[in-house]
C-alpha cells in the first residue's frame, strides 16, 4: 500500500468516526435533556399554539441542532462518496497532471508530466525483434505501469483531501451550531413554565370578561366564592376544576391571561376567587 492509499483512508476514516459520532452524541443529548420537558410542556400546553408560543426558543435551539447535523453528514457524506476520476480524465487533465507529478509521482523515472505521457504513448509502440531493445523497452513498461498506479492513487488522494478540507470546515460550523442549540434549548426548557404536577389550590384574581368567561364554561354563578383548583396545565396557562354555586359537575375551565390571574393558593384555609 502506497503513502497515498494510506492517506486516502485515513480521510475516510476520519470522516467516517465523526459523522457517525457527533450526529448521534447531539441526538442522544437533546433527546435526554430537551425531549422530555418539551413533550411534558406540549401536553400541558393544551394546544400547538399555546406550545410553541412558550417554547419557541428551545424549539429553535432544536433547529439549530438539526441543523448543525445536517451539515456535518452532508460533507460527511460526500467525502465518503468520493470515487478516483477515470485514467483518461487524469490524463486530460494537464495542469492536474503537473501538479501529480510536482508532488513526487512516478519519481525518480518520471520528473515531469511530459515524459511520463512519452512513456505512455510508447505503450503502443510497435514490438521490436531486438533481444537488448525488447528488454529496455519492458523495463521502461514497467516503469510506466507503476507510474500510472500511482497517478491513480495520487488522484484519489488528493480528490478526497479536497474534500477532507471541505468538510472540516463545515464540520466546525456544524459543532458550533449544535453546541449553541443545546444550549438555547437547555436554557429555554428550564425558563419555560413548569407543568403542574399534582392538583393544587389556586387563587384566581378574575378581570371582568373573565368572570363573564367563567360563568358561561362552568355555569358558576358567583365568581367571588368559587374555589379553584389547577389539576394540569402550566401557572401561565392551568386548566382549573371549579367547585361552587351553580357550577357544572367536574366543570373545567382554562382561562386565558387576560382572563385571570392564578397562583398558587398559601397554606391557608381555601381560598376563592376575586374581581376587580
Amino acid at each position: 500500500m502506497s503513502v497515498y492509499s494510506t492517506g486516502a483512508e485515513s480521510y475516510r476514516d476520519t470522516a467516517k468516526w465523526l459523522v457517525a459520532l457527533v450526529p448521534l452524541a447531539s441526538l442522544v443529548a437533546a433527546a435526554a435533556v430537551v425531549g422530555p420537558r418539551l413533550v411534558k410542556g406540549e401536553t400541558a400546553a393544551g394546544s400547538w399554539s399555546a406550545w410553541i408560543t412558550t417554547y419557541w426558543a428551545a424549539l429553535l435551539g432544536c433547529v439549530l441542532v438539526l441543523g448543525g447535523i445536517w451539515l456535518t453528514v452532508a460533507k460527511g457524506a460526500k467525502v465518503l462518496s468520493t470515487a478516483p476520476k477515470g485514467y483518461d480524465e487524469i490524463l486530460g487533465d494537464d495542469e492536474r497532471l503537473s501538479a501529480a507529478f510536482g508532488a513526487g509521482v512516478g519519481f525518480p523515472y518520471f520528473l515531469s508530466s511530459e515524459t511520463f505521457k512519452d512513456a505512455v504513448q510508447d505503450l503502443n509502440a510497435p514490438p521490436s525483434n531486438d533481444p537488448a531493445e525488447q528488454a529496455e523497452r519492458a523495463a521502461a513498461n514497467e516503469r510506466a505501469v507503476a507510474a500510472s498506479t500511482q497517478l491513480l492513487e495520487w488522484s484519489f488522494f488528493d480528490a478526497l483531501r479536497g474534500e477532507f478540507g471541505a468538510f472540516k470546515i463545515r464540520f466546525l460550523v456544524g459543532i458550533v451550531l449544535i453546541a449553541a442549540g443545546l444550549a438555547a434549548a437547555i436554557v429555554a426548557v428550564n425558563l419555560a413554565p413548569a407543568p403542574i404536577a399534582q392538583p393544587t389550590a389556586a387563587v384566581v384574581r378574575l378581570s371582568t370578561p373573565g368572570a363573564t368567561a367563567l360563568i358561561q364554561s362552568t355555569g358558576c354563578r358567583k365568581p367571588s366564592t368559587t374555589r379553584f383548583v389547577a389539576i394540569s396545565g402550566t401557572w401561565s396557562s392551568p386548566v382549573l376544576e371549579t367547585e361552587g354555586p351553580g357550577c357544572h359537575i367536574n366543570a373545567q375551565w382554562r382561562p386565558s391571561t387576560s382572563q385571570a390571574q392564578v397562583l398558587p393558593a398559601l397554606p391557608s384555609p381555601s381560598s376563592g376567587s376575586k374581581i376587580h
